[in-house]
């Protein structure tokens, strides 16, 4: 019984589409995920769903991550935050 994730496409905070994700899913124009009238490139980003856990692979400059408040992530040398109006690299 394999486990399924689904990326789900808000319109004005609403559901306006779902996709499911596999094992492995790319999002982008040549992508397992093309959004209709949106203007992405060729592969943007991996999403990986090993068990019950969705990793994303981020392939382009331009994504974004909205990350809820007590969740941990994981950084490394060239991460960068977006604080505010501020960008921070990080250096380890």
């Amino acid at each position: 019984n394999e486990k399924v994730a689904k990326l789900v496409l808000l319109d004005k905070g609403k559901s306006s589409q779902e996709f499911i994700i596999n094992k492995k899913t790319i999002l982008g124009k040549s992508g397992d995920i093309d959004v209709s009238g949106a203007d992405f490139s060729k592969s943007i980003c991996e999403f990986s769903l090993v068990g019950d856990k969705l990793s994303i692979k981020i392939l382009q400059d331009g994504v974004f991550l909205k990350v809820n408040s007590g969740n941990t992530l994981e950084l490394e040398t060239g991460s960068e935050l977006k604080i505010g109006d501020r960008i921070f690299r990080v250096e380890i």
